[in-house]
């Protein structure tokens, strides 16, 4: 793809995985989901060669202490910091300097991309399992709340145990000079069992990076997974109306008004 070399191109790349099963069951019986991601804390990254109170960031204490040294907390390592992550930035798994170190590789996009940012972990441990990974990268997505269930495990394990269906390879970033990645998802369904009007719709609200007022964005390429149909981009007509909307990360569309927000145009 041939791309101008005005220093006015800014091309998007969006990609929205949607993680399909194509059978299988789930299971409600759950803890909340942020006790289960504080489970899996406590096990691989509170251990005396961790953050077991000695290191910046500590992960002892109770759990509302725990999630509150995570939600919105900026690292202390600079390069993290300088970049604009937070240890947990709910909504925004990219963002999300947790997630990173402890992705081991499942999500592309979200590696450890140079050694400023430090080294994987956990660091005296096994790697996370796969599912441990993305149950973490789910609860992100969905906003990364204190209490309630809002990942479904069971969806999660089936997925990595056989029953769920391929993901697309994401396509290369462009080079910074011409635009960046927004990377969206994955998001865990459970199977339609035949039933075909069985769809489900989200609203997710994104901040871009690295916009300004004196930039023009001039071409937008998307791209998802084969089992999804559309995808709609709005922009937010002003700042008041961003504001508007508080709900952190994935949100379903339930509803006839659920679909329409206020203060927003159609972008594509």
């Amino acid at each position: 793809m041939a791309l101008s070399n005005s220093p006015k191109i800014f091309t998007f790349f969006l990609g929205a995985a949607i993680a399909l099963l194509v059978n299988g069951n789930s299971l409600f019986a759950q803890n909340s989901t942020w006790e289960q991601v504080h489970g899996i804390l406590q096990q691989s990254c509170a251990g005396a060669s961790c953050h077991d109170g000695s290191t910046p960031l500590t992960l002892l204490g109770t759990e509302s202490d725990i999630y509150n040294n995570l939600i919105n907390i900026n690292p202390t390592n600079p390069e993290a910091f300088t970049r604009g992550y937070k240890l947990v930035d709910p909504g925004y798994p990219h963002l999300s300097y947790l997630l990173k170190k402890v992705n081991n590789g499942l999500d592309s996009d979200n590696d450890l991309d140079t050694i400023a940012l430090g080294d994987p972990m956990p660091s005296a441990l096994l790697a996370l399992s796969n599912e441990d990974i993305d149950l973490i990268n789910a609860w992100i997505v969905n906003g990364a709340p204190q209490t309630g269930i809002v990942v479904d495990t069971a969806l999660i394990n089936d997925y990595h145990n056989g029953m769920g269906l391929p993901q697309k390879t994401p396509p290369p970033a462009p080079p910074a000079s011409e635009g960046f990645q927004i990377h969206l998802g994955p998001i865990f369904l459970s199977p339609n069992n035949g039933i075909d009007d069985n769809e489900k719709e989200f609203f997710m609200k994104y901040k871009l990076p690295f916009i300004s007022d004196t930039m023009e964005v001039t071409r937008i390429e998307s791209f998802i997974d084969v089992e999804s149909h559309h995808y709609i981009i709005y922009k937010f007509d002003d700042a008041q109306s961003a504001n508007n909307v508080n709900k952190k990360g994935l949100r379903e569309v339930t509803g006839f008004f659920d679909a329409f927000t206020d203060g927003t145009t159609m972008v594509a």
